[in-house]
């Protein structure tokens, strides 16, 4: 009875008012939140404790634009600050701190491109693969386990044992025809005196390689096989003027004497005219500008001149024209005219774009000749007695013809069919190299150096060939004293 008089006085007593529960840093409910925290900003200063309670009062009435503000100043005074870094979402890595996780792929990425190039490695795709490889890799090649590339194709036929008689790929149901000493020409399997003359015509030459250089050849084979040596021994000079190699094997025709060779010049067989310009006319090896390989559909940047091994001077001029081609193929190959010839394999019954073709070259044109004269006629011999025949028998040469021009007529190398002197340029051309090359001209080998790294990176050639001339000029009396002019 009592209990229930007790609960009945209780719930009929007036109700007492409640005191207010207000947030620790704030005393009453503003009217105007946005006025209180541009004061209290404006009060907080440069100082962190105070701009810390800025962002409290932002929090406890949902000012996020201005709370994140907040944290931006506090950052600015002190980016070491954590808790700051972290409500503003920043993720920290290696040491730093990135404002969005799309900053932090793009940190990473540059680093890892950073260490992959380190390495010696390229972007191919999604794929870090060595430089070396990419311009294989870009043309749809596959690497062997033995370290050859080739094409899908090849590797499809050498996985079912399939073998290369040259460049022609023979099944496995004829090898015993190379076993006899056979030779596919076409669709017959001759002896090699018959295939030589087989081989014989234009268009049905031997396409024989070796390591840097294939000949499509209508000489008999040992007489291709005796040039293609030649031409592999001017590869190691070819290396040290470029300093760039080209990306395969280049392409040298090898015609069996000059009647051949002066038809084919002229476009006056069955295949397209090869060049544009009229080198051939002063000089036994020229560069095929505008050749196509019919049976591939290519244009492989190939050089041609011509061995006739029916004469005895035959093969002493074959020897030196044959460098020459190599060294004109290999020019084409470090330094190509790839817009024109996109334009041009476009439509390759229409005219020739020969002078966008030579208009894209980054090195002038004594440049290349010049490197090719210096592997026909200023190499150093090592198989013979006098090891400098080549170069001695050239200046007395040049002697013979007046001496040297002026370094201006060289470099500015007006050769062509109807120029006087072309042939005595050329010479020219191949001695600045070799005083280039070994002259031993500090100031020189420095431009020629940076020449080099410009043409294996692809920066600035123009520019660097430019600054190696200028200082071909500037020791123009070490060049003559070298040459003995």
């Amino acid at each position: 009875m009592m209990l229930s008089v007790l609960l009945t006085a209780l719930f009929a007593a007036p109700a007492l008012p409640l005191e207010p529960i207000e947030p620790a840093s704030v005393l009453v409910q503003d009217k105007d939140p946005k006025a209180v925290y541009e004061k209290m900003r404006e009060e907080a200063g440069d100082d962190l404790p105070a701009l810390w309670k800025v962002h409290e009062y932002c929090l406890a009435y949902g000012l996020e634009r201005e709370g994140r503000s907040v944290l931006r100043k506090i950052l600015k005074l002190d980016d070491s600050d954590r808790k700051a870094h972290e409500l503003m979402g920043h993720v920290f890595y290696d040491g730093k701190w990135f404002t969005s996780a799309k900053k932090l792929e793009s940190y990473k990425a540059d680093k890892e491109e950073e260490a992959m190039k380190a390495k010696g490695l390229v972007r191919f795709g999604d794929e870090w693969v060595d430089a070396a490889d990419r311009p294989n890799l870009e043309r749809g090649l596959v690497k062997m386990d033995d370290g050859r590339w080739v094409s899908p194709e090849e590797k499809q036929r050498i996985e079912e044992g399939w073998k290369l008689q040259d460049l022609e790929w023979i099944e496995p149901g004829d090898f015993e025809k190379i076993e006899k000493g056979l030779w596919k020409c076409g669709d017959q399997w001759l002896p090699l005196d018959e295939a030589d003359r087989y081989h014989s015509q234009i268009g049905r030459w031997w396409k024989i390689p070796t390591d840097h250089f294939v000949a499509f050849s209508t000489c008999d084979r040992e007489t291709t096989m005796g040039a293609l040596d030649r031409m592999e021994t001017s590869y190691r000079d070819l290396v040290r003027f470029f300093g760039k190699k080209p990306d395969g094997p280049r392409t040298v025709i090898l015609l069996n004497g000059q009647t051949q060779y002066n038809a084919f010049a002229g476009g006056n067989t069955s295949q397209p005219k090869p060049e544009q310009s009229g080198h051939s006319a002063f000089h036994s090896a020229f560069l095929c500008e505008s050749w196509i390989d019919l049976t591939t559909g290519q244009h492989p940047g190939a050089a041609c001149t011509y061995w006739d091994a029916s004469t005895e001077a035959g093969p002493r001029w074959g020897n030196l024209a044959v460098r020459h081609a190599a060294g004109q193929a290999y020019a084409e190959g470090v330094d190509p005219s790839p817009r024109a010839m996109r334009g041009f394999m476009a439509n390759p019954t229409g005219q020739f774009p020969s002078g966008a073709f030579w208009a894209e070259k980054q090195l002038p044109l004594w440049m290349r000749y010049g490197a090719a004269s210096y592997v026909e006629r200023y190499y150093i011999d090592a198989t013979a007695g006098n090891p400098l025949w080549t170069r001695e028998w050239s200046i007395n040469n040049l002697l013979r013809q007046g001496g040297l021009d002026p370094l201006e007529r060289i470099f500015t190398f007006p050769v062509g069919a109807g120029e006087a002197g072309s042939a005595k340029l050329v010479t020219q051309a191949g001695l600045v190299v070799a005083f280039i090359l070994d002259g031993k001209c500090v100031p020189v080998g420095e431009k020629h150096a940076a020449l080099k790294h410009a043409l294996k990176t692809g920066e600035k050639v123009p520019e660097a060939a430019r600054d190696l001339q200028k200082e071909v000029v500037k020791h123009e009396a070490e060049l003559r004293e070298f040459a003995g002019l």
